[in-house]
């Protein structure tokens, strides 16, 4: 309190030797005392009220609670509130870190907005850990993050669903459904018509059949081109896929882009969960995807920038002091994914790396390469 009114020098040299003694006490270490002193201190600027910091305590703890014991059910009503601080695709990626199966959507089993739904070993591979997984609850995205979907057309899709039974194929989807030949493509290019076709090319050839001469922002439904023979296409390869979830949801259900970048990289570098606090002043390398960035001034007024970056593992964030963020933060224009190299730092056991050299990975195409 005294911090936050702006005390007296006197009066808060009292108080941080108060705080020091009563640790040390306790069985502190002096030095981890005083950090600590030190860091509160620098908090005093921007401090909250009794009330306000129990109340958001309370939901935090909550929080904390839901998310260790439900990830699925807690990644699913923070993405169907359109809650939280980061993307919607790092939701779905701590699910999945968590052994959470993330499914995509699916006009034949998505609600509007994200649910969650039991899935069987059959329905995936493995978890993040490479075991055989058991039956479990997973993620099921909505129709609410499938681009230029209009709400009527998701309405209407869940509507038909439950009044006439699951869609049988691409054309009885649109011979009972009205949608724009736009909202069909995206559906898809997502693989919301996966359960209705041999594969996404597939589905949209299908599409575009159904469509015939119509325009692209028309309704669409050609009963003659229903009974049109697909030919056998090539299904696309996992980074096609990833690139054509990331642009129309927003997130990649059906991998994290690591675990599909990483076996064509030459210097993949180490996993996010490897890095420990033992391994404090060794210098490592990682790759992971941005998903949250932060500049910030120091004493003598540089900048400096914190980085939060992510793989199929973990997360860990990296810092780049004045001069770091100098030589590298014109590379930092995209989500990445980066290679960075830099020296493992451990705060109270949160690990953090000390940002060294920082390179933008190629293209999906060529992800080896330097941008």
């Amino acid at each position: 309190k005294d911090l936050a009114k702006g005390a007296a020098p006197a009066a808060i040299e009292a108080w941080r030797t108060r705080f020091v003694r009563g640790a040390i006490a306790r069985g502190a270490r002096r030095t981890d005392a005083e950090t600590l002193w030190d860091r509160v201190a620098q908090f005093a600027a921007y401090s909250y009220c009794k009330a306000h910091a129990a109340t958001y305590g309370e939901i935090a703890y909550r929080a904390v609670c839901l998310r260790a014991r439900w990830p699925a059910e807690f990644a699913a009503a923070v993405l169907a509130n359109q809650a939280g601080y980061y993307e919607r695709r790092t939701y779905i990626e701590d699910a999945r870190r968590h052994g959470c199966p993330i499914l995509g959507p699916d006009v034949n089993a998505s609600a509007v907005e994200p649910s969650t739904e039991w899935v069987t070993p059959t329905q995936f591979s493995r978890d993040p850990a490479g075991s055989a997984p058991g039956r479990r609850v997973g993620v099921r995205v909505g129709l609410m993050d499938v681009r230029g979907l209009s709400q009527r057309a998701m309405q209407a899709i869940v509507a038909s669903r439950e009044s006439g039974g699951p869609y049988r194929s691409a054309a009885d989807l649109l011979a009972r459904v009205r949608l724009a030949r736009e909202e069909a493509e995206n559906l898809a290019l997502t693989g919301a018509l996966d359960s209705l076709a041999v594969n996404r090319p597939a589905a949209l050839w299908q599409v575009h059949a159904l469509a015939g001469g119509r325009p692209a922002g028309g309704p669409l439904f050609d009963g003659a081109a229903a009974s049109a023979p697909c030919p056998d296409l090539e299904d696309y390869g996992p980074l096609r896929k990833l690139e054509l979830e990331d642009h129309l949801l927003g997130m990649t259900p059906s991998a994290n882009p690591m675990a599909v970048y990483r076996p064509a990289m030459s210097n993949g570098g180490r996993r996010m969960a490897d890095l420990t606090a033992g391994g404090r002043g060794t210098e490592v390398t990682v790759a992971g995807v941005l998903f949250a960035e932060r500049r910030a001034r120091t004493k003598t007024g540089e900048f400096m920038k914190f980085i939060s970056l992510e793989d199929e593992t973990g997360v860990v964030e990296a810092v780049l002091l004045p001069n770091a963020y100098q030589r590298l933060g014109g590379r930092i224009t995209t989500r990445g994914p980066y290679r960075v190299t830099g020296t493992v730092e451990d705060h109270f056991g949160a690990v953090s790396l000390l940002v060294s050299d920082l390179v933008p990975l190629g293209s999906p195409a060529n992800p080896c390469a330097v941008v």
